[in-house]
């Protein structure tokens, strides 16, 4: 054996390497972690009183413009107003400015104009299903939008009279009161605009009419002489306070909200934490009666200390509060609320520090191991390489000078240098590349992403799923619909679809991501012709073993969606988002309208053109989309697989509805209808085609307004 000269200064190489590096990854990790907690907490802190800020800000320019709007529509109604007798139906300027007025600003519900003799004359918007005055149990007709309600009481015998305006202005119907209970003289708005002779607001309170917190803006008129002699009035709601609110919150928990100096909730994001309802009566709420203690709490240190901002705890929960005051040039004292946990603030930070720590003690821990793997591969084959080399300097005569040196490992290496040299290939092997590679592979993470795409949406469903579900045994349901699945499935694979996800009975998939497809939209058609084509094979295999048959719906969109990996930390799923894959699902329910199986949108259709077989069904206003879209039935290709070339009686149809659809659009009704019953002759019950013929029965009987475009709004989903 080779004998090493040792000394009480020497050390392991094995001990200093890796004390070195765990120190030193030591300080780094806990200085990074220091650091970015540290920096990130206080950019969040600022960030979130700029957007505090900001939305407080914007809370009052929302909250004032609307105000302002009716104070000044207010007053310019009264310049329409010079005497007495303005004040009646027959002044043509001044109903239709107030129409106009109710028509252009939604939040305005009531305009009304009431004289010292008793002349009142109001216009308010009607609700959804309005009722006659002396008969409520009967309806209205529908087209009516706007009601006018006249009285006077400078008659022996006062009359109250209400005439029911259609959208456009006319008088479609009408009726009398004998029994007139309503005196605006003794109505607040009146009797305060009338004592001041000025301009007054009145408190927030909750309107009879539509049962919603509201405001009245009250405007005095005068005569040439300067003497009151009425009074006009305009009543805003204001529960769309509530609904820009629900748009602006900070944070996940965070609430912003309206209140004025004596605790009442003027706007809350949650509209029924704003006003309150005791049997019929209802009436607007105050702080300490909404479920939201937090928020009363805030308010209530904020009475105390006055303080803009400030933090408190309530039930164990750290909040950040924030107040502020309209500005002095607003006639309310009202004040801008926004409560927020602070852990929404600065959670984020404390949730990546989280993350950091992990991160740093498993890279920590594997250092260690790695470390000392690698000091070992270094030591170790030193002293093995320095045995050899001592038993084939016990075998030579080569004897090699002992270095001087106070570390171990360099005695050792400087003893067995030649046999060192010798093997350099192999101690190389004993840190493969491989191991390295995949240990900095695992140290990778999967992250959240996603880009915008066009692609062609997919979804199914099973028409009265629910029935066969209920009148199916269970296990046996599972068996079925588990082949129904497998089939489609394979279909939409086989056609290189995204299966997205299984909801229930239905399907969602995509065609153009992953990978890309610049046939998306062919081949979405392709596989929705083919899903139909197996399932009716299916259905009559299923048939003969008396199984439930199963009636697939489809519906196909193309446009751009936002596609990737989405979700939270520890699950993700990949798939797509936006407008398009709405629509796509809307259309999948359209076809239980036209009793239709595949419905395609334009988009989809632009796409296929010159390959697809389609007729046009309609022209829609699907239910979550205000533009319309033309939607199409799919029937055939006219290239491709023989299986689903079109028969000559497919063609002809398509070809024979479009003409008919053509003329219904262009309101020839009457043309349109002989031509629709000449193909009922032909094709024999065709859905699409009754259903136009009783379309054009329908306005050839009643035509609809020259405003009409042809679109047909569905209400459900």
């Amino acid at each position: 054996m080779l004998k090493i000269n040792f000394s009480f200064k020497s050390r392991k190489l094995e001990i200093d390497i890796i004390s070195s590096f765990f120190a030193l990854i030591l300080v780094t990790a806990l200085s990074i972690i220091w650091y970015t907690y540290r920096n990130s907490t206080q950019a969040l802190l600022n960030l979130s009183q700029d957007l505090i800020s900001e939305v407080s800000e914007s809370v009052i320019e929302k909250t004032i413009a609307p105000l302002t709007i009716a104070k000044s529509l207010s007053e310019l109604g009264s310049t329409l107003i010079k005497t007495e007798e303005d004040i009646s139906i027959d002044n043509q300027s001044l109903l239709n400015y107030i129409e106009h007025t109710l028509r252009i600003y939604p939040t305005i519900s009531n305009y009304y104009i009431g004289s010292n003799k008793g002349r009142f004359l109001q216009i308010r918007r009607l609700s959804d299903k309005p009722t006659y005055r002396v008969d409520p149990s009967r309806l209205l007709p529908a087209p009516a939008k706007f009601a006018i309600r006249l009285i006077d009481h400078s008659l022996t015998q006062p009359v109250e009279s209400w005439f029911y305006l259609d959208n456009v202005g006319k008088i479609i119907e009408s009726e009398n009161i004998s029994k007139v209970l309503y005196d605006h003289r003794q109505r607040s708005w009146y009797a305060d605009v009338a004592q001041d002779r000025e301009f007054r607001w009145s408190p927030i309170y909750v309107f009879n009419t539509n049962k919603k917190p509201g405001i009245t803006a009250a405007m005095p008129i005068l005569d040439e002489n300067g003497r009151l002699f009425a009074v006009t009035a305009v009543d805003i709601n204001i529960d769309t306070f509530s609904q820009f609110l629900q748009e602006l919150r900070i944070g996940k928990l965070g609430v912003t909200f309206i209140i004025n100096t004596d605790g009442q909730i003027i706007a809350h994001p949650d509209p029924f934490q704003t006003v309150k309802a005791d049997g019929d009566e209802v009436s607007m709420m105050s702080i300490q009666d909404i479920k939201d203690k937090h928020l009363n709490t805030a308010f209530q240190k904020y009475q105390q200390n006055k303080n803009s901002k400030f933090i408190f705890t309530h039930n164990d929960i750290e909040y950040i509060a924030y107040f502020k005051t309209f500005p002095k040039s607003f006639e309310h004292k009202w004040l801008i609320g926004i409560v927020v946990p602070t852990s929404d603030i600065i959670g984020p930070a404390v949730q990546t520090q989280k993350h950091i720590l992990l991160i740093s003690f498993i890279i920590l821990i594997l250092s260690i191991f790695l470390i000392g793997f690698l000091a070992r591969r270094i030591s170790q084959p030193i002293m093995l390489l320095s045995e050899q080399a001592s038993q084939i300097k016990n075998f030579e005569i080569f004897e090699s000078e002992p270095l001087s040196s106070h570390i171990y490992e360099i005695q050792v290496l400087e003893n067995s240098m030649a046999a060192m040299r010798q093997n350099l290939k192999t101690f190389a092997k004993f840190v493969p590349k491989a191991l390295v590679k995949k240990l900095v592979q695992r140290s990778q993470e999967v992250r959240i992403s996603g880009n915008i795409k066009k692609l062609t949406l997919f979804f199914t469903d099973i028409q009265g799923f629910t029935s066969v579900s209920e009148s199916y045994p269970p296990e046996k349901l599972m068996s079925h619909i588990s082949e129904y699945f497998a089939a489609l499935s394979e279909i939409i694979i086989h056609q290189n679809g995204t299966i997205d996800k299984y909801i229930g009975d239905a399907i969602m998939a995509f065609w153009g991501a992953p990978l890309n497809d610049k046939h998306h939209a062919l081949n979405a058609c392709i596989a929705a012709l083919y899903c139909q084509k197996r399932l009716d094979e299916l259905n009559r295999k299923w048939e003969s073993e008396k199984k439930p048959i199963l009636i697939t719906r489809i519906g196909i969109e193309t446009g751009e969606a936002l596609v990737g990996t989405i979700g939270s930390f520890d699950r993700l799923n990949y798939t797509a988002l936006g407008d398009t894959v709405n629509l796509a699902s809307r259309l999948e329910g359209t076809n239980k309208y036209y009793n239709t199986r595949i419905i395609i949108g334009e988009q989809t259709q632009r796409e296929i053109r010159d390959e697809g077989i389609v007729r046009p069904l309609d022209k829609v206003s699907v239910k979550g989309k205000k533009a319309s879209v033309t939607i199409y039935e799919l029937v055939a290709l006219k290239n491709g697989d023989p299986s689903l070339l079109p028969t000559k009686e497919q063609t002809n149809l398509c070809s024979q509805f479009t003409v008919g659809y053509r003329l219904y659009l262009e309101r020839r009704w009457k043309e349109a209808l002989k031509h629709f019953e000449e193909m009922l002759k032909i094709f024999g019950n065709d859905y699409p085609t009754q259903l136009y013929i009783e379309r054009c029965q329908q306005y050839l009987k009643e035509p609809p307004p020259q405003s009409w475009d042809g679109i047909y709004h569905l209400k459900d989903k």
